[in-house]
């Protein structure tokens, strides 16, 4: 094979490599926008759209802060039913 066709073979190549390099960046960046659009759908609620409260589907109560006192009620608690 001549210099010349080898030349020309890689540069063709390279060209198909970089068609396919950019449709893949097209690629990753219509994801990334796929992603993001569906993430401010999820993290939208009644507090910050039309939707009434009842839309909002199950949410996990929030825990309530343990404090000293409380602790302290739970541990002698357990201490009451261990003996």
């Amino acid at each position: 094979m001549s210099v010349k066709k080898y030349t020309k073979k890689i540069q063709t190549k390279k060209f198909r490599i970089n068609l396919q390099g950019r449709s893949l960046e097209q690629t990753v960046t219509e994801k990334e926008e796929a992603i993001r659009f569906l993430n401010e759908r999820l993290n939208k609620d009644s507090s910050n759209n039309s939707k009434p409260p009842s839309t909002d589907g199950y949410k996990k109560k929030t825990k309530r802060k343990i404090t000293n006192r409380s602790l302290s009620k739970i541990l002698a608690g357990k201490l009451v039913d261990s003996q």
